[in-house]
């Protein structure tokens, strides 16, 4: 890996009979272990893009062995059929919003419980701060 790369993209989209899924999280961990192996993982970024990550426990696992970014293209590919096939008053749009706002809210609650044990109390007031913040919104 040269310096032409700098962010890997995983993804479990647009399989077929001859192209099965490895588990996000289990490829996930096996690049972010990799990298760290050959010196690289402060260099290059993890992109998720999988249908397995659904709730709140997935996304931060995946977090959790390196993500630094997921696109759980499933649940949006679920919030959008449910608004095209129901009565619901709500754009697709505002639904996505939601759904990133209801989940970025959970992950930021079991940051919370990680880093209490783990980090100092003058970083654990900044998330606090930001978790009020979001739930302002």
């Amino acid at each position: 890996m040269g310096n032409e790369c700098n962010i890997i993209i995983l993804s479990d989209k647009n399989l077929d009979k001859d192209n099965i899924a490895i588990p996000a999280l289990l490829a996930t961990s096996t690049i972010h272990h990799f990298l760290i192996k050959k010196g690289l993982r402060t260099k290059v970024g993890l992109v998720i893009e999988t249908g397995e990550a659904r709730r709140v426990h997935d996304l931060c696992l995946l977090a959790g062995y390196g993500a630094e970014a997921i696109n759980p293209y499933l649940s949006f590919y679920t919030l959008s059929n449910i608004i095209k096939n129901s009565d619901y008053e709500m754009s697709e749009d505002e639904a996505y919003k939601k759904n990133i706002k209801a989940v970025t809210k959970g992950m930021l609650k079991v940051i919370l419980k990680w880093e209490s044990q783990l980090i100092n109390p003058t970083l654990e007031l900044r998330f606090l701060m930001l978790l009020d913040y979001l739930q302002s919104l």
